[in-house]
């Protein structure tokens, strides 16, 4: 196939803690498709999308693979201003992208959540449970109403062009769900599983640095990519202490309190049940 530049073939749009960076890992395995390096491409979002050109977008995504895709895991926080017209723009220059949605368990995604900005240091002040009194407007918990979050892509986008996936059945039957994965962008399935055998930012109480930011902030090279990256994520990268810091750093993972656990549980509950009413899927043990 001759390399050019393109439009990407399917994006992964979330949801955050979900699963996205292996996903986006192992489809990367396929032989025919193009996955992004950097993982995340948040083109359509407020500052990106005027700032850059549709021409340097689409320069990303050259390659000799049948398809090409990014994982864009910001886009499906549509209760955020920066991302409330990111569907519609994408429907206007892509309205034939596949787009790919992974979930996981609510509670739990907002505890990872919660986890993830302690170890990066942007936290919020408070223990998780105050954190999370005033539930119903968290921006937490919106991430977790997955229904609400795809429902505004389906304003624009067919059925068809969605597929929805749960983080356990991609950590308990990889192959299987992978294929599911791969029948939806019209690639070949695979039989041979060993490609996928590792894990990728496998949750843990302890949380690894690296020094992606030493190779984002100290080359003229990654301006373009730097610019892309979410702002805390740049804010925690910038933080010299947090860059050098190349051990395990111990992170406390906070539970939330059984009753206001239940609380956001039953207030989750009715866009799940929407979300099975859409897939067909069945997320009964969520609430």
């Amino acid at each position: 196939m001759t390399q050019q530049a393109r439009f990407p073939d399917f994006l992964i749009i979330g949801a955050m803690k979900s699963g996205t960076t292996s996903l986006h890992d192992y489809l990367g395995k396929h032989p025919d498709i193009y996955t992004s390096d950097p993982k995340e491409i948040h083109f359509f979002m407020d500052k990106n999308f005027n700032k850059y050109s549709l021409d340097w977008y689409k320069s990303l995504f050259i390659s000799d693979k049948k398809i090409a895709g990014t994982s864009p895991q910001n886009y499906t926080k549509c209760h955020r201003p920066a991302v409330k017209n990111v569907p519609e723009r994408i429907y206007k220059h892509m309205p034939n992208v596949k787009l790919i949605y992974i979930v996981r368990d609510p509670v739990k995604r907002i505890i990872s959540h919660y986890a993830e900005a302690q170890s990066g240091g942007y936290a919020p002040k408070q223990g998780l449970s105050e954190f999370l009194q005033n539930f119903e407007n968290n921006h937490y918990v919106q991430t977790s109403r997955y229904y609400y979050q795809i429902s505004q892509y389906l304003k624009f986008f067919k059925k068809e062009q969605i597929l929805i996936i749960k983080s356990e059945d991609l950590l308990a039957d990889r192959l299987n769900t992978l294929n599911e994965v791969f029948r939806f962008l019209s690639v070949n399935e695979i039989t041979d599983n060993s490609i996928f055998e590792y894990e990728k930012n496998k949750g843990s109480s302890k949380i690894k640095k690296n020094n992606i930011g030493h190779l984002l902030f100290n080359s003229s090279k990654t301006k373009i990519i730097r610019d892309l990256l979410p702002r805390k994520l740049k804010d925690v990268l910038k933080n010299s202490s947090v860059v050098e810091n190349l051990s395990y750093t111990s992170v406390d993972i906070e539970q939330i309190d059984i009753k206001l656990k239940q609380q956001i549980k039953d207030f989750i509950k009715p866009d799940l049940i929407k979300l099975e009413k859409l897939t067909g899927k069945n997320f009964k043990n969520w609430y």
